[in-house]
């Protein structure tokens, strides 16, 4: 078993960013564009079709940025050492700086150094952006208390993130996750990618659930993101597919807390790998 103190980072995938562009500019939904260095984990338990870092494997070797913004990649080994990350981040720090996001992969696939590293950020005053999927549950709840932002992931049947025997169990745990995230006044932010094959009933299944939780709008938004083609998806949703879905969202969540955004590295033509 690996130490807390120890993480290992993607390979090959913007591990450590504080360019305008890759993260960076990210955010989601009301957050969108905020400058925040990026952490991102290796492992996940899903395995979603339209996933931007789908070769994330364990490796001997881990990419910093060494310069914010210029992409200037420095190899060190990995895992890594909290020390080293810490001082890293510190070093990536400038004055319009919104967040540090811990991502992934799936952050909760490494809780112990999630943790440690977030109090670590706490020490020189930084904010922790949580983004996950919620799943497992058990180890959110446990995570949720030291971060500032959570975005939670909804994942759609479509999306192909578990086999179908898991899939009710997911949602039930990332809508959990949800909730526990806006009763602890987090500022919460719940995405859902919408592909054009997105089932509505599903959909709205999902928003009515977390209607009667989520009457405290002040640390809520659903942000609804088109996905992005990949080799196995050609096609973004029309435009009117992503109006139907945020006009049935209305009925659920009040319309100034809905966004309709893309995924900030595409949209600022920043490559993920």
């Amino acid at each position: 078993m690996e130490s807390c103190r120890v993480a290992r980072l993607s390979f090959q995938r913007l591990l450590l960013v504080s360019s305008r562009l890759k993260g960076i500019r990210k955010g989601e939904g009301p957050l969108f564009g905020s400058r925040q260095i990026m952490v991102r984990f290796q492992g996940c338990p899903l395995n979603c079709v339209y996933c931007n870092a789908p070769d994330i494997k364990r490796s001997e070797t881990c990419k910093l940025e060494a310069t914010p913004g210029l992409r200037n990649w420095k190899p060190v080994n990995n895992p890594i050492e909290l020390s080293e990350l810490e001082r890293h981040i510190k070093g990536l720090t400038t004055p319009d700086l919104h967040s540090i996001n811990f991502t992934g992969g799936e952050p909760l696939d490494q809780l112990e150094f999630c943790i440690e590293l977030a109090k670590a950020v706490h020490k020189f005053q930084g904010i922790v952006y949580l983004d996950t999927a919620g799943y497992p549950y058990e180890n959110f709840k446990k995570l949720v208390d030291y971060c500032e932002y959570v975005k939670i992931d909804i994942k759609s049947a479509d999306a192909g993130a578990v086999v179908s025997e898991k899939f009710d169990r997911l949602v039930n745990e990332e809508l959990e996750s949800i909730k526990l995230s806006v009763k602890k006044q987090k500022p919460t932010i719940a995405k859902i990618v919408i592909m054009e094959t997105t089932d509505k009933k599903w959909f709205e299944n999902v928003l009515s659930q977390l209607k009667v939780e989520v009457n405290s709008v002040t640390f809520f938004n659903l942000t609804l993101t088109p996905v992005s083609p990949t080799e196995e998806i050609k096609n973004s949703p029309s435009l009117r597919k992503l109006f139907e879905f945020s006009e049935i969202a209305s009925k659920y969540v009040p319309a100034d807390f809905i966004q309709v955004t893309p995924q900030a590295e595409g949209y600022y033509g920043v490559p993920t790998s």
